[in-house]
């Protein structure tokens, strides 16, 4: 049986009554937790993933007890994805997260030193693929903790420690300067990375109508 260490326990419930304040008392939150903890620590097929996964469906199981009561209350899970300048990597993969997933996550991209603006050869091969990022524009790394992500995605930049769940390293080229086969090849394999993450955390995918398939 794979388990999560006591500390992970705690952060998780101090970071769900932190956020959830507001609609139930810190004992609900860690009532919840550690009966998803005991649950998942038997069956989760991915231990890589079983802190993530913990408070996600804690998240779920709060949601559903909020709904029950008559309050509004749809918390989910937040990916951040990290590259050198935020104008190719992590707006493809963000991009491609919105997009399968939907509204199952909240998705946002960084960088550890942003750009001007989005790689055009970027913008084109989504908009390939029926996604259009014209309002996107490369931002920051955001270090304070309210903009904690539970899942971090590192592209390439050697990130420092983020107070994330889980940080996941992925190797994938720079499409800076690149030809259109190459960047549509980086685009792929970024898409394919992308919906194996969305698995693992048991997060449906979204086959959305005009989109292409790769």
């Amino acid at each position: 049986m794979t388990g999560i260490s006591d500390s992970e326990y705690d952060a998780i419930v101090e970071d769900l009554a932190y956020r959830y304040s507001d609609t139930f008392a810190r004992d609900v939150v860690a009532s919840e937790v550690a009966t998803v903890r005991t649950a998942l620590e038997q069956t989760a097929r991915k231990p890589d993933f079983l802190a993530t996964l913990i408070a996600k469906q804690s998240r779920d199981r709060l949601a559903a007890r909020a709904a029950a009561a008559g309050r509004e209350f749809k918390p989910v899970p937040t990916i951040l994805f990290v590259c050198v300048h935020n104008t190719g990597r992590s707006q493809f993969a963000a991009a491609l997260t919105k997009q399968l997933a939907g509204d199952a996550v909240h998705v946002r991209a960084a960088g550890m030193r942003p750009a001007a603006g989005v790689n055009p050869a970027v913008a084109e091969v989504l908009a390939e693929r029926g996604i259009v990022i014209d309002g996107e524009f490369p931002t920051g790394t955001p270090y304070d903790v309210e903009d904690a992500a539970d899942i971090v995605v590192d592209m390439g930049c050697d990130l420092p420690q983020y107070p994330a769940r889980r940080v996941v390293r992925w190797d994938v080229d720079d499409p800076e300067g690149r030809d259109a086969a190459a960047v549509r090849r980086i685009c792929d394999k970024i898409d394919q990375r992308v919906r194996r993450l969305l698995v693992d955390l048991e997060i449906p995918i979204i086959e959305r109508a005009g989109a292409v398939a790769r």
